[in-house]
């Protein structure tokens, strides 16, 4: 009798364990049908996208360009293949040309006025001839924004290379203007490249990126 007792409860225990493991599989299945994943293939029709010949890697890219006699200023949002395998998200790349002295000036910060609300990244991450962001929530917002506002001014603050604070403020950009960056931010949005950003709030601190509304 106490034979058949130990062997009935030690069944239990294992139905009990085999129904515990398969509800958990359940649950992870669900959340993973949950998260979308980045889908290349909503780029590869696009004209934006690009492979490079030699290495076979693709890539987005457009430029917002302002240019006058002083200075050529490249404001480009772009995808590197590389990004979304490495978990960076997508890049803002930001580069000022000093046309007299012919040398890249380094832009520290960059704010955009979209409508009422005012996009500020106040640390970009700076290389030898550029300054970036990379993901970030407040990046992801700021691009979304743009198609079908009526007031959109960019201000670039900067140092040259004798350490004198610089300034620079576009007025009025137009919608025509910023034609090619919005279609990479619906590109993004719609392949889910976002999902690439493995740390989107982390980002946003890095760069001391905000948004405040009016």
């Amino acid at each position: 009798m106490k034979k058949m007792l130990s062997l009935l409860l030690a069944l239990l225990l294992i139905m009990s364990f085999v129904v515990s493991a398969n509800a958990e599989i359940t649950e992870t299945k669900s959340i993973s049908e949950d998260n979308e994943e980045f889908d290349v293939s909503v780029l590869e029709d696009s004209v934006v996208f690009k492979r490079d010949k030699f290495t076979k890697e693709w890539n987005v890219q457009r430029t917002f360009l302002d240019e006058n006699d002083n200075h050529r200023l490249f404001v480009s949002v772009i995808l590197y293949e590389k990004y979304v395998s490495e978990g960076w998200g997508p890049e803002l790349r930001i580069m000022y040309l000093n046309k007299k002295s012919n040398e890249y000036q380094t832009v520290n910060t960059f704010m955009a006025l979209v409508d009422d609300t005012l996009y500020s990244f106040e640390a970009l991450g700076i290389k030898e001839n550029s300054s970036s962001v990379y993901g970030g929530n407040v990046l992801r917002e700021f691009l979304s924004s743009l198609e079908g506002a009526k007031e959109v001014a960019f201000r670039f603050e900067m140092k040259d290379k004798h350490g004198d604070y610089l300034q620079y403020t576009i007025d009025d950009i137009t919608q025509e203007e910023l034609k090619w960056i919005i279609t990479v931010a619906e590109l993004l949005e719609s392949s889910n490249a976002w999902s690439a950003d493995k740390d989107p709030k982390q980002s946003d601190i890095d760069y001391k990126a905000t948004i405040t509304k009016d």
